[in-house]
Formats: structure tokens, C-alpha cells, sequence
């Protein structure tokens, strides 16, 4: 089986390198790979510079050679030919598209361009999405439901009805998706994020890590860093924050305010972000909304005692004292609460084991691989 993974629009290969979001991306396919479901994966991206990356990690060994880069040629680093790419994909590789058994998008945006080539060429479309964008939207805007959510929902209503198989990463995404669009629920599959549970386990027993709060992810406002701040604050405790975004500066500005002990540690390589949960015994998700978070399932599968919110996606997964500890409320009063009870429990070694066990058995790579592949055979 050969497949075609269409590359959310405008993202390229160049992005998932420079992010360090390379290794998590690519394993689902290289596992795919090596256990025979594929034969060959074709990767359609959106950067003009993809193939010297691809050919970089050819070099260096960092990806299987079956997973072959089609990136839009060096005409489409002009500006005024960029974004016109999209439209123009589906009729730029009458060859490649000929060898494809089935299509599969990486998110809705440039998933049009997938159903396209496949109502051209007869080939499956697998309409996979990592969130609903629709749902998110007006957690985004403040509430907005405006011309442009509108359009968004109208194109995820076109694509739901008129792909073979969809798939979600939560259950609240797939019943959200059914109910706003009348899909019947055996068109819409859960297929959770995935853990590759060889790298991201427990190196080093959670007694002896250092006694800080740890946070790994965007600075955007859904994941709500500035009650956790103010949390932190409360509390007297200290939290190293990885990754980068929008709200860097005024967040660094509200920590020395505060005179919060917030360290801001800028982005960090997936690759080096299990070494880095073991060096921690608590994990934070303050989060306002989450799809299916996969920091947290990451956190979760090194061992570490995870605080959340109960926003959709991390009521998901962490049940309150026995895999990790649930705030009451996404305020820094609930936040602060739920970090001394995380930090008083008695039990961690016993809830640190149960967040490993959960990952192994419902979220590890080769369990959602499992299911993919039935998606995938369900629909040839």
C-alpha cells in the first residue's frame, strides 16, 4: 500500500525540522513502514527549501528513505505564486498520484487539495484532522463566531461528508463533529495521539527529580500561562517553561512582577523533551481548551505527577488522584489548590506508575498504528 499524506496548507517540511517536531511526525509512518502496512509514503509539503532538508536527513539517517518529500518547486518562493500552490498541487503529479493507494490529510486546512486528487484519481480519502478547528475557533477569538468561522465550518461539513473515513484525536472532537454535522458516527473514527512509549518512559524514579513544575508547549492564550503564573506565584513553588509564542514577552513581564520563580527555557527538540520530563516530578497543563494534548500524554508516559485543568481534552485523560491531579476551576485560585494537593500527596510513586501504565495501553505508538492501519484497510 502506498499512501499520500497531504501537509497542512502553508507547513513544510523546513517547519517540522526547525520546530523539533520532526521525530514525532515522521514515526507513525516509519513504524507503518517497518511493519509492512506501507510500502512507500509520499509526503506533500509546502516548502520551497524541503527537498536540501529532506535530503539532510536522508544523509544523517534521521528518516526512512521510503517516506519520499514532493515540495513545490523554487518558482513558488515568490510571493505572489506562494499561495496559489494549493489549488495548483492537484494537477502538478499526474505520476506520483498514479502509484497512490490511498490519501490521508494532516489537518483540515490543505485537506481539499487531498479530496481533489483523490475524486480525480479514484483513490480513498482519509480526512484526518488532530483538532477541530471550528470548535477551537472561538476559544481563539474571544468568542467570535464571525465570516471566517463560518467558512471554516462549512468547509469541515464538505469534507466530512464527502470523505471515505474521517478520524479524530478525542472523543469530544468526534461528537462535537457528528452532532454540528450530522455524521453518522461509524464515518467518524477515534484515533488518539500516539506516544512512541520506548522513548518517552520512566529513566529516573520520580523520588529522585528535582521538586519543580515543569511546562513544555506554545505560549498562546487557549493554554492560559498567565493564571498558571499567578498560580506559581501563590504558591512560592518554581516552573520552567519550554517552548515559544506569542505571549513570551508579556508573560516574562507578568512573572517579574509577580516576583514568580518562572524560568523561561525558549524551544526545545521533541527528541530531547523525555530526558527533560525526567529530570521533573510535577507536569502542568493549565489549559483553557485542548484537543487531545500530546505534551501531556508525553509527561504522562515519563512518569511524571501531572496537574491539569477540566478543559475537554485533559479530562480525557487524567483522573483526579489516580493518574495525576485535576484543578476545579482553569482560575489561579484552582490552579494554586491543586498544586499543593499534587505537591502534599503521599501516593506518587503509585500515581506516577499508573500514568505510565495508561499511556502503555491506550496511547502508545504501536496501539493507535493498530488502528490506523484498520482505518486505512477499511476503506481499499
Amino acid at each position: 500500500m502506498i499512501l499520500g499524506l497531504f501537509f497542512t496548507r502553508n507547513v513544510s517540511l523546513e517547519i517540522w525540522v526547525e520546530s523539533g517536531l520532526i521525530d514525532r511526525e515522521k514515526a507513525i509512518y516509519e513504524y507503518h513502514l517497518q511493519q509492512g502496512c506501507l510500502k512507500k509514503v509520499y509526503w506533500f509539503t509546502y516548502g520551497v527549501n524541503d527537498c536540501q532538508y529532506y535530503k539532510e536527513l536522508i544523509e544523517s539517517g534521521r528518516i526512512d528513505s521510503r517516506i519520499v518529500v514532493i515540495s513545490p518547486p523554487q518558482l513558488f518562493a515568490k510571493r505572489v505564486w506562494r499561495h496559489c500552490y494549493w489549488w495548483m498541487l492537484p494537477f502538478m503529479y499526474k505520476k506520483v498520484y498514479k502509484e497512490l493507494n490511498i490519501i490521508k490529510s494532516n489537518q483540515r486546512s490543505g485537506a481539499l487539495a487531498a479530496w481533489i486528487v483523490g475524486k480525480m484519481y479514484k483513490i480513498p480519502f482519509y480526512f484526518r484532522t488532530g483538532y477541530t478547528e471550528s470548535s477551537i475557533y472561538p476559544v481563539l477569538h474571544e468568542g467570535k463566531k464571525d465570516k471566517r468561522y463560518r467558512r471554516i465550518r462549512r468547509k469541515e461539513k464538505f469534507l466530512y461528508k464527502k470523505c471515505d473515513i474521517a478520524a479524530v484525536s478525542s472523543e469530544h472532537d468526534r461528537n462535537y463533529v457528528c452532532k454540528e454535522y450530522n455524521i453518522p458516527g461509524n464515518r467518524v473514527k477515534l484515533i488518539r495521539n500516539f506516544i512512541d512509549t520506548d522513548k518517552f518512559c520512566k529513566k529516573i524514579q520520580i523520588q529522585n527529580r528535582c521538586d519543580k513544575i515543569v511546562y513544555i508547549g506554545r505560549l498562546m492564550p487557549p493554554k492560559n500561562l498567565f493564571d498558571m503564573i499567578r498560580a506559581v506565584a501563590q504558591t512560592g513553588l518554581s516552573v520552567d517553561i519550554y517552548g515559544n509564542g506569542e505571549q513570551r514577552k508579556e508573560l516574562e513581564k507578568l512573572a517579574q512582577e509577580l516576583k514568580a520563580d518562572v524560568n523561561f527555557k525558549g524551544i526545545v527538540a521533541n527528541s530531547n523533551v523525555p530526558d527533560i520530563l525526567n529530570q521533573y516530578k510535577y507536569y502542568i497543563l493549565a489549559s483553557t481548551y485542548e484537543g487531545m494534548p500530546k505534551t501531556l500524554l508525553e509527561a504522562l508516559s515519563c512518569g511524571c505527577i501531572c496537574i491539569g485543568t477540566p478543559a475537554e481534552g485533559i479530562v480525557e485523560i487524567i483522573e483526579d488522584g489516580i493518574n495525576g491531579f485535576l484543578a476545579k476551576g482553569m482560575e489561579a485560585d484552582d490552579i494554586a489548590e491543586v498544586i499543593r494537593r499534587a505537591f502534599a500527596a503521599d501516593d506518587k510513586d503509585r500515581i506516577s506508575d499508573s500514568a505510565c501504565d495508561l499511556v502503555q495501553s491506550t496511547y502508545s505508538l504501536a496501539e493507535i498504528a493498530k488502528i490506523d492501519k484498520e482505518n486505512f484497510l477499511s476503506v481499499l
